[in-house]
């Protein structure tokens, strides 16, 4: 979907979580659309609402759709803003598609899956081929969301227990792909230098999927990066503080567009 302005020359382009779709950007668009930028969701291939063919799913896959988007609505560039699995495919853009890349936000990102990283999806993936979302999201929500969050906002982690129970069939497959991708070819922790754009690395200090050591180990290898550790925040940062976050892209995006235009003068 394409919202905001949709004639600027400036585009954001958000990139999914892996269970997530577009919509968990919403809270997000609606602060951004007046900010006059050019706003650009999609669902990865094996997501929701896009193809899920007995296809292997790469991110190579997924940059070649992208790019695909990209040239339909005659974009040239695009700030890249990724959490988790889409920062993963962010850092993939950058890597080897740098051309199409303005500046980066990595939002608990991951570049090199590890034991606990693998060992925690490994069982997801388990619990996927068993086809029972009901276990399959108690055992994610229990590992992606804050202590803080978790007490708060209760209620709300049942309701999207819920929402979740209205999954299609096809959910299913695609997912295990998703899984399965991240499993086999999340390592670009060597390639990291190679990215020259602005890049903003952001952690949550309660995040148990891709803690705080992920955010500084890519942080420390990408040249001139920035880092921001989010206090009292899991994994799911974009859902338990999407507020701070939206002012971290206007703030980040802005500056290093005053800079560009400085270099330019």
């Amino acid at each position: 979907t394409i919202d905001g302005n949709i004639n600027s020359h400036d585009t954001i382009a958000f990139c999914n979580g892996i269970i997530s779709s577009i919509n968990s950007w919403d809270p997000f668009v609606h602060l951004l659309e007046h900010c006059d930028f050019k706003i650009l969701r999609h669902d990865f291939r094996g997501q929701y609402l896009s193809d899920k063919s007995n296809d292997e799913i790469t991110f190579k896959k997924h940059a070649e759709d992208f790019i695909a988007i990209l040239d339909k609505e005659l974009i040239d560039t695009v700030n890249l803003i990724g959490t988790s699995y889409g920062s993963i495919f962010c850092l993939y853009m950058a890597i080897n598609y740098s051309e199409r890349v303005s500046s980066l936000m990595l939002i608990n990102p991951v570049a090199e899956v590890n034991g606990h990283f693998t060992w925690t999806v490994t069982e997801w993936l388990k619990l996927c081929k068993k086809r029972n979302i009901e276990e399959l999201y108690n055992n994610i929500a229990s590992i992606i969301y804050s202590s803080s969050f978790f007490e708060k906002h209760y209620n709300q982690i049942l309701q999207r227990r819920e929402q979740m129970k209205r999954v299609q069939d096809d959910f299913w497959s695609g997912l295990e792909k998703l899984f399965i991708n991240t499993l086999e070819n999340t390592f670009f922790m060597k390639e990291l230098h190679k990215i020259s754009q602005p890049t903003l690395v952001i952690a949550g200090d309660e995040d148990r999927l891709t803690p705080v050591t992920f955010a500084r180990n890519i942080y420390q290898r990408i040249n001139g990066a920035e880092l921001i550790i989010i206090e009292e925040c899991g994994h799911a940062s974009i859902i338990e503080k999407s507020n701070l976050l939206t002012s971290m892209i206007i703030g980040f995006i802005l500056n290093n567009q005053e800079i560009v235009n400085v270099e330019q003068y």
